[in-house]
């Protein structure tokens, strides 16, 4: 009975055993691609499992052409190892999150957003500097380092003193030694255990594979279990020996796979509290090959992430040959001495190595078993909702992730227009400017400024550039007193503030990933064509002195309120906050003083304000295409204004289908229905019971609405430094009217795909109207004698 059971388990693990340490191919890939230190190339070297894939792996990433080839990878990109062995990103390999399945590493150049939120920032970085947006506080991480000593480079002390020449460039070479693409796998796909608890691991694991060797020994020269043939005599040197040599190898092979990178660690000063938080948001319907990839966005619970790794491809290390053939030739060499020296020692010890080498495969697995639970992802909820509204959604919620979900809307208020705006002029103190207005100084309906001084303006770049900050200190400050009056106006002007960071930030992205910026883009088209057209065009008036100006703030009202209590909000459930922001329009100003060039806006900023508004709308809403919009178009009686509206052709909304409606109900019960637009338009003094009309507006995308709505704010606050419209005013037989200078913008509109005649008409007439500047048809009887 005794020989039968030495035989049967002698042959079983004696055979079993070698296949098992040749084969599994997926552990193994998966262990050497989070394979970082030394512990870790150690703890997989006991006992291995794999040695064929450690061993072609390795020969992958550091073979020479010749060693590639004879394993049949010749022709194989460099992308490809990477992406399944290394822990690095690159121009080619990307790290993306895909619903349901973790962390993927994947070919190509999909985007991905890493940035981190100083939570307690200074009001400087709300203010917009020359050439840049205001940061908000807003950073990729690799830029936060250097301005915070909150994140410390492991192996670097804070108090490190160089030479100066020398600490410039290696200063200049840390700065450039980052990952091109954000390390999901190492900062948020696995928990990664303690390094104590890693020494534990591999101190345990070589424990026990000397403990199966000093076995064979006892087993052999103590106990006498001995076989009665030659093996007795090589087995257990054999045995020692080839393990030996195998373990070496393969932690060679680890660290071979692991030298093709380079890695900085970053851990959070323990002498400083955490002000900063890290945001990962990833755009959704991303195609890379035959996957799709959703949204996806994550942060860390508060304090609770205190290590950054950051790994990419070192390309300047050349082919390890030698080294690389130090590492074969062990693993080979010893994994055939160990499997001789096994058939050689007591069956007992080949049980015993079976049982180590399961062993460790199980606690390789334990220790990358601690993966990202979907659970903790944010929008993987319904990915087809947030689909190219990403940035909207990080905007609104940026440093309340943690809080219970609550619904936060930003939205552009349905504000009453003032009837009794003038023009103000003031000048600056300390500066050359005059800043000019409309409205009163608590609330400017358009705001410009302009040189004080046009002889004195000329002077060094350095005080050009300080001229060009005082508009923007004027607005800065203007946001500061919105949020000392109204505590609540912090959130919505820094949600705007931070939806416009997070646009400059993903400018490369293409326009199918962010839903509103070719739509936002088209808007500022049509507004700096507009606004070029009123300051160039033959025939236009404006009022005194607003020629001349270079900057000029045009005023949108805005609002956050929620549907339920936010803990950290300073907005009580279901109020409003209201109060205006301002969008910008500039033009150069050359070295004599003069303005020159035309308007620009800042595209930014009308990418935050459609995208936070459109967002709001859409995911608290629910809209549909039968739903019927309006555009506030007057108030009172519909009679007194049919004849004229007729006469500016008015009655072509009927071939759409759109038509006047009368709402006959207190205007402001309608002033949360989001499918009314033009609130602009009704006078604030206007009294509860007058009716007021509008129109019926086509149904189409709720951001190109939203964009109608916003260029006809615009447009209704710009016509204030119009004193006339100018223009040839001429009258068809069939009794219609055209204007050429309003032909002009309705170009401006139309080619820029903001809508129809119709929609552009809806938009600027009431404004004409209201004001008084609807230009006149000049008839022979009135040209005199």
């Amino acid at each position: 009975m005794g020989g039968w059971w030495d035989d049967f388990s002698n042959n079983l693990a004696t055979d079993l055993s070698p296949f098992v340490t040749l084969f599994g191919e997926a552990p193994t890939k998966q262990y050497l691609s989070e394979c970082l230190s030394l512990v870790d190339a150690v703890i997989f070297g006991i006992a291995p499992l794999g040695v064929i894939t450690a061993v072609v792996s390795a020969v992958r990433v550091t073979g020479p052409p010749s060693l590639r080839a004879f394993i049949g990878r010749a022709q194989e990109g460099s992308g490809s190892a990477e992406a399944e062995l290394c822990s690095s990103t690159s121009r080619e390999v990307c790290e993306l999150y895909t619903n349901g399945g973790g962390i993927a590493r994947v070919l190509g150049h999909p985007k991905l957003l890493e940035i981190v939120h100083d939570q307690h920032i200074f009001g400087h970085d709300f203010f917009r500097c020359e050439f840049e947006p205001a940061a908000a506080g807003i950073y990729p991480f690799k830029h936060f380092i250097y301005r915070s000593e909150e994140w410390i480079e492991e192996g670097r002390r804070k108090t490190e003193v160089e030479p100066d020449a020398e600490a410039e460039e290696q200063l200049n070479e840390r700065k450039l030694s980052f990952a091109p693409n954000p390390n999901l796998t190492l900062n948020i796909g696995i928990r990664f255990y303690p390094t104590r608890l890693l020494v534990i691991t591999a101190g345990v694991g070589v424990s026990l594979q000397l403990g199966i060797l000093i076995w064979a020994g006892i087993a052999r020269y103590r106990l006498g279990w001995t076989r009665g043939d030659f093996q007795d005599r090589y087995g257990v040197p054999v045995l020692v020996i080839g393990t030996a040599l195998l373990s070496t190898g393969i932690v060679r092979c680890a660290q071979l796979v692991e030298g093709s990178t380079k890695e900085r660690v970053f851990s959070r000063s323990s002498s400083s509290t955490a002000t900063s938080r890290l945001y990962w948001i990833q755009p959704g319907t991303q195609f890379i090959g035959d996957q799709a990839f959703d949204s996806f966005a994550y942060s860390h619970p508060s304090n609770q992430f205190n290590r950054y790794i950051t790994s990419w491809k070192d390309s300047r290390v050349p082919p390890k040959t030698l080294a690389l053939g130090v590492a074969l030739g062990f693993t080979v060499m010893g994994f055939a001495l160990q499997f001789l020296g096994l058939r050689g020692c007591h069956s007992t010890v080949a049980v015993a190595q079976l049982a180590l080498t399961l062993l460790m495969s199980m606690v390789r697995s334990w220790l990358r078993s601690s993966r990202l639970a979907e659970r903790d992802v944010c929008l993987a909820d319904c990915p087809e909702l947030y689909a190219g509204r990403e940035l909207d959604w990080l905007a609104l919620y940026i440093g309340h992730i943690d809080l219970p979900r609550c619904q936060r809307k930003w939205m552009v208020s349905p504000w009453r227009s003032y009837q009794d705006v003038e023009s103000v002029t003031s000048r600056l103190e300390e500066s050359r400017l005059i800043h000019t207005y409309f409205g009163n100084e608590e609330t400017a309906v358009l705001s410009g400024f302009g040189a004080d001084n046009i002889a004195g303006w000329a002077g060094s770049v350095s005080k050009q550039a300080h001229e060009w900050e005082v508009p923007e200190r004027w607005r800065f400050r203007h946001l500061i007193q919105s949020i000392n009056d109204r505590p609540g106006m912090e959130e919505t002007g820094a949600a705007f503030l931070y939806r416009a960071r997070l646009a400059q930030l993903t400018r490369d992205w293409d326009d199918q990933l962010v839903r509103v910026r070719a739509v936002a883009r088209s808007l500022g088209r049509a507004i700096e064509a507009t606004a070029n057209l009123l300051f160039t065009a033959d025939g236009i008036v404006l009022e005194d002195g607003w020629d001349a100006l270079f900057v000029i703030y045009w005023a949108v009202p805005c609002e956050t309120t929620t549907d339920s209590v936010c803990p950290s909000s300073h907005i009580p459930p279901g109020n409003e906050v209201e109060k205006p922001l301002y969008l910008s329009l500039r033009r150069s100003v050359d070295g004599d003083g003069q303005v020159s060039g035309e308007w620009s806006v800042d595209a930014l900023e009308l990418e935050a304000m459609l995208g936070l508004w459109a967002w709001s709308v859409t995911s608290s809403c629910k809209l549909s295409s039968y739903d019927q919009f309006c555009r506030v178009a007057w108030i009172g009686g519909t009679s007194r204004y049919a004849d004229e509206f007729h006469s500016w052709g008015w009655d072509r909304f009927d071939r759409w289908g759109g038509s006047l409606c009368t709402l006959l109900d207190l205007p402001d019960d309608h002033r949360d229905d989001p499918t009314v637009f033009g609130w602009h338009h009704i006078p604030a003094q206007t009294v509860s019971d007058i009716e007021f009309v509008s129109f019926r507006i086509r149904a189409g995308s709720w951001t190109t609405l939203c964009a109608q709505e916003l260029f006809s704010i615009f447009f209704a606050s710009i016509l204030h430094i119009v004193r006339d419209l100018g223009g040839a005013t001429t009258e068809s037989g069939a009794g219609e009217i055209r204007n050429t200078n309003i032909t002009q913008i309705q170009k401006a509109f139309t080619d820029n795909g903001l809508g129809s005649i119709s929609d552009v008409m809806a938009c600027i007439f009431p404004a004409l109207k209201n004001q008084g500047k609807l230009p006149q048809v000049r008839r022979n009887s009135d040209q005199g004698p």
